[in-house]
């Protein structure tokens, strides 16, 4: 097939879970299909040699930079902020211009940045990747935050994102969830009717078994310029980490993410707590942790960090969102709890018992060997372009005949 793939942000390298994926299944995808990237970037990466050389076409575009203005005039514009805030006339004329120049089976949409960069006169099947039903997390950002003024701007924006993702089921012939659960959001909240699960992966040979480190180690991991894993953070260090501490006093604690703000240094300065910034290997800090923690209270979508520590063999402690949209049981692939009290519980639990955790541990690597790996995922997403192409009445490619099984 002849796909144009546009995505929101740079897919190499992957320095988050929404980039993760985007990297996984264009590798996967790129060695069947006829790609045609569109992204912002700001490196100088050959992205065509990392996604399959001459069959892969790359047009890469400055990624938007607003300023302090910019950005709080974003808030008042009537589209969402986390789609005002991406708005590039750069990627909208790249699309357009690619669609003239050439001709499409499938445009594949990666993210709900870029929505408006699609025309909506484009003939060629649309195919829509959600990340997260935005909705649910703008929701949970209301019903967590405290402060008056900044709950009156949350729900603003929560009113704005639903008006926005109303409208994507009318736009794209085919919507693309990563879990269950947000199919069946998509399916209630805006009707739409062509939805497919297509969910995050792990590589399982990148993240292969580590051995239990037998200390009393708890790993946090995740990108910490993400608004609900710094709420995660927060909970976690201000109400989870000295009742843990309380327990076992020599225990410790390693947060480890991209681009965290100033702030965090700071609230990290507790004993036990450690703070590791853009580090290029997560596989280390998993290595030196008994225990990882996704004590996430806001959030969408499914956790790829929760996936790479149960691939590392690993054991999770997690609250129910954190969890969420997994094919996984609470105690027998990872453990939930919602409370702090009951979480801190938990962890120590699990750090003073190593038969339990290696129970867990090989329960974990099992599940992901056998539904998390990106070649399976890559194609279901496959199966999904078809979809839409044969509910659009496009008659794919050559291409795809060459490679079809």
């Amino acid at each position: 097939m002849r796909v144009l793939f546009v995505a929101g942000a740079c897919p190499y390298p992957p320095t988050s879970g929404a980039t993760v994926r985007t990297h996984n299944l264009l590798r996967q995808l790129s060695a069947r299909h006829e790609i045609t990237l569109i992204a912002p970037q700001e490196c100088d990466v050959d992205l065509r040699a990392v996604y399959g050389g001459c069959r892969t076409k790359v047009i890469t575009v400055s990624p938007a930079r607003p300023g302090a203005i910019r950005r709080l005039a974003c808030l008042a514009s009537p589209l969402p902020y986390i789609v005002a805030a991406h708005a590039n006339p750069a990627m909208s004329a790249a699309v357009e211009k690619a669609l003239e120049s050439d001709n499409f089976d499938v445009l594949h949409c990666d993210s709900i940045s870029v929505v408006p960069t699609i025309p909506a006169q484009a003939r060629t099947a649309r195919v829509f990747n959600a990340h997260n039903v935005e909705a649910v997390i703008w929701e949970r950002y209301v019903e967590n935050e405290r402060r008056p003024w900044v709950r009156l701007v949350l729900r603003s924006q929560l009113a704005k994102v639903v008006c926005f993702e109303s409208r994507l089921p009318g736009l794209f012939d085919w919507c693309v969830t990563v879990s269950q659960d947000d199919r069946l959001e998509m399916q209630r909240r805006y009707g739409a009717q062509h939805v497919e699960v297509v969910p995050n992966g792990v590589d399982p040979d990148y993240y292969a078994p580590l051995p239990d480190p037998n200390e009393p180690a708890l790993a946090y991991i995740g990108s910490l310029d993400w608004r609900p894993n710094q709420d995660a953070i927060h909970w976690l260090v201000d109400s989870i980490w000295p009742l843990v501490r309380r327990q076992i006093a020599c225990a410790t604690l390693s947060i480890v993410g991209r681009r965290p703000p100033e702030w965090m240094q700071r609230l990290c300065n507790r004993p036990g707590v450690s703070l590791h910034a853009d580090v290029p290997d997560i596989r280390p800090y998993l290595g030196s942790a008994s225990v990882v923690v996704v004590p996430l209270r806001i959030g969408g979508g499914s956790r790829v960090k929760i996936l790479e520590a149960m691939a590392a063999s690993r054991c999770v402690v997690s609250t129910s969102i954190g969890a969420e949209g997994l094919d996984v049981v609470d105690g027998r692939d990872v453990v939930v709890a919602n409370e702090p009290a009951r979480f801190a519980r938990e962890c120590v639990a699990l750090l003073k018992d190593p038969v339990r955790r290696a129970a867990l541990a090989r329960a974990a690597r099992g599940l992901v060997e056998s539904k998390y790996g990106w070649q399976t995922i890559a194609r279901s997403l496959e199966d999904t372009w078809h979809h839409a192409c044969l509910g659009s009445g496009i008659q794919t490619s050559d291409l795809e005949a060459e490679h079809r099984p």
